[in-house]
């Protein structure tokens, strides 16, 4: 069974939190943002949060079925129509999601957004330019502790801790990736979720598909972000009519670093669209 929250009145906009694998909890800033003048939908994604199958396998946790469980709670809802809003790896579920269903799209926000291919990702290039030296030994340790782990417990414990190690990489201002840390932990991650979604995904392509679509969005991406401008750049060219916003002094994580302007520029298109 899925969980998800709903929050606020008005026009439809149902949120996907990225990873693969992290809980939802953390989009809450983003959900008070969209619930002031819309109704918000924060999807507790297959494999996360309270969503999580008693056993998961290839069969019951892959992209093909994250995008049939949007459509499905559309369904259940009763929404003709909505905006759908994805962070980080949820991007690209909202990306999926948009090509296989764009009659029931009314408009995509794309935060922090994917490559539309794989090969144009450049996140672990970025990331490694940007963590230091003592880093490296400390993952070694963490990787090989994931290798050994005999319950789930025990491996999302250590994805959990690999996430803390990675998150100053995320921002602008790495001593604000401090707080985040509990936020993310708090939120939990399922190593499990994350390892069968990135299979499912493989070597992607999406350019193809994203040249018929039709639909509004609105990609907005930090300066400093990992997933970074260049990427969004090739996104908003694969998506006719797509609009690009860069914020400056701004990494992965919009809302912590630069609440003023993400909130004007959700505002604005959420009420054109």
């Amino acid at each position: 069974m899925l969980h998800y929250q709903i929050s606020g009145q008005g026009s439809p906009v149902v949120i996907l939190a990225g990873g693969p694998g992290f809980g939802a909890s953390y989009m809450q800033p983003v959900v008070a943002i969209v619930a002031r003048n819309h109704t918000a939908i924060l999807l507790e994604q297959r494999g996360t949060g309270r969503s999580v199958p008693a056993v998961e396998t290839p069969d019951n946790v892959n992209e093909d079925l994250a995008v049939s469980d949007l459509e499905g709670l559309r369904h259940t809802l009763g929404y003709a129509r909505w905006t759908v809003l994805g962070h980080s790896f949820g991007t690209f579920t909202a990306m999926k999601y948009a090509i296989a269903h764009p009659d029931h799209v009314q408009a995509l926000v794309l935060l922090a957004t994917m490559a539309p291919r794989r090969v144009d990702d450049t996140l672990d290039a970025n990331l490694q330019k940007r963590l230091p030296p003592t880093a490296g030994p400390a993952f070694h340790d963490l990787f090989v502790k994931m290798k050994q782990a005999r319950t789930d417990a025990e491996r999302n414990d250590l994805a959990g801790q690999i996430n803390g190690l990675l998150l100053p990489a995320y921002f602008q201002d790495p001593s604000k990736a401090v707080g985040f840390v509990a936020v993310t932990q708090s939120a939990g991650m399922n190593a499990q979720t994350a390892q069968l979604i990135n299979r499912s995904v493989g070597d992607y392509d999406l350019v193809a598909d994203l040249a018929k679509l039709r639909v509004p969005t609105l990609i907005i991406q930090g300066s400093a972000d990992p997933l970074d401008p260049a990427m969004a750049a090739k996104t908003q060219t694969a998506i006719p009519g797509a609009k690009l916003t860069v914020i400056e002094n701004c990494g992965h994580f919009a809302w912590v670093e630069a609440p003023v302007r993400l909130t004007s520029e959700l505002d604005a298109f959420l009420a054109n669209n």
